[in-house]
């Protein structure tokens, strides 16, 4: 996969989202741009394919009825080592207040993206298959 930087029209074209959209993402707080993020009016952020990789993920995440302070702790979970290595990745979240549905995420990815699962220790049990992500990312960045 090109360790090549992308600018923000790029990120927001392989993740399926508006410019706009992604930018939110990024004043929100839940993705950024670790190459060179925006330092005032008129600068470019520029990402990496780790941050192309998180975004994908959080947009799949934004998705479902998490509230704001369990999407921010996934987000900061999702490091770059892990997002670049990893097969898959599994995360916890432990008492979330309102129950969700638990189902797998469904992605345009041709495939499953991730699933949820519901425990007694664990409320809320997220696995993100990071190759099949790898892989889709490297063929659409191909394009």
């Amino acid at each position: 996969m090109s360790e090549q930087p992308l600018f923000t029209p790029d990120v927001a074209r392989l993740a399926g989202i508006s410019s706009r959209r992604l930018l939110a993402l990024a004043d929100q707080g839940y993705v950024w741009a670790s190459i060179r993020p925006a330092e005032g009016s008129g600068s470019r952020r520029l990402w990496s394919v780790p941050d192309v990789l998180r975004v994908l993920v959080i947009r799949q995440l934004a998705g479902l009825p998490l509230k704001v302070i369990a999407l921010r702790f996934y987000a900061e979970l999702l490091t770059d080592a892990q997002l670049m290595q990893a097969d898959s990745l599994t995360l916890h979240r432990p008492h979330l207040d309102n129950p969700i549905i638990v189902a797998p995420i469904f992605s345009p990815y041709e495939g499953t993206l991730a699933t949820l699962a519901c425990g007694e220790e664990y409320p809320l049990t997220l696995t993100i298959n990071l190759r099949e992500l790898r892989s889709w990312l490297s063929k659409r960045m191909a394009d």
